[in-house]
């Protein structure tokens, strides 16, 4: 808690501003972070948003993510058919643009929030601070999936190619898991349909996780979605909410009359 004290007096430039910014300070730990979540979106656009996107994926992440997964993870774009290392951010600019808030384990490399605390106040705003996450992790590990220089490789070499993208680890394994969280946004569950229609995308995943030895390789877009779990998904195509291919859809309907 001391480090969050420094910080919040590390805009004071003299004495005077010093004892001013003591008696300011916040006297609870909620009222210290929301002084330095205040601080955060009062920087400029660029870095306000950059925080919002790291703090974003720390608290929305399934599992602990290292700092270079979450440098590739930010340099994605929707749009993006394959991986640009130019992209990804300076570590130290993601700790700089969270202005303290987020630490890296000198031994993991994980990046994390620097006090469980800080964890549980930001579970708690979220929603309202960064509603737009949840839908940017969901299509960021779809797009990362269908990166051009991953599907083919990955259904040659299997679960290999994963040491050449770390962000791709992450993205495997809980890709589902996330688009499953957006139940309610249509856009999610209208990309990963996409994802899965595509037949080289669904090779890419099995192929990548052979270690799951009943993934249904080389089954349809309905093995894929039962595998998966995305039961909302084949609710919205069966209520005429997601268009499907027209290949798609007479199995779909024999599909749902003998479940």
């Amino acid at each position: 808690m001391a480090q969050l004290y420094v910080g919040l007096l590390s805009t004071a430039h003299s004495k005077l501003d010093i004892l001013k910014a003591l008696d300011a300070l916040p006297k609870g730990i909620d009222e210290t972070y929301d002084e330095i979540m205040n601080r955060i979106i009062s920087q400029r656009d660029e870095e306000a948003e950059l925080a919002k996107r790291i703090l974003g994926w720390i608290t929305y992440a399934k599992e602990p993510l290292t700092t270079k997964q979450l440098q590739q993870a930010l340099a994605v774009t929707l749009d993006s058919t394959n991986p640009d290392e130019n992209a990804e951010p300076h570590e130290q600019i993601l700790i700089s643009a969270c202005l303290g808030i987020v630490t890296v384990d000198s031994k993991s490399n994980i990046i994390r929030l620097v006090h469980y605390t800080a964890q549980e106040y930001f579970e708690r705003i979220r929603n309202t601070q960064f509603p737009e996450a949840q839908t940017a992790i969901a299509k960021t590990c779809l797009t990362c999936l269908g990166f051009d220089s991953f599907t083919q490789r990955a259904i040659m070499l299997g679960k290999q190619v994963l040491g050449d993208y770390v962000f791709l680890r992450y993205a495997t394994h809980f890709w589902a898991e996330h688009v499953n969280d957006m139940k309610t946004n249509p856009g999610v569950q209208e990309t990963a349909l996409r994802f899965l229609t595509e037949k080289r995308n669904r090779d890419a995943i099995y192929a990548i996780a052979d270690y799951w030895p009943l993934s249904p390789k080389g089954g349809t877009l309905l093995h894929a979605m039962a595998w998966y779990g995305l039961v909302t998904i084949y609710q919205l195509v069966l209520a005429g909410t997601l268009a499907i291919p027209r290949r798609y859809l007479s199995r779909l309907i024999t599909f749902n009359w003998v479940v």
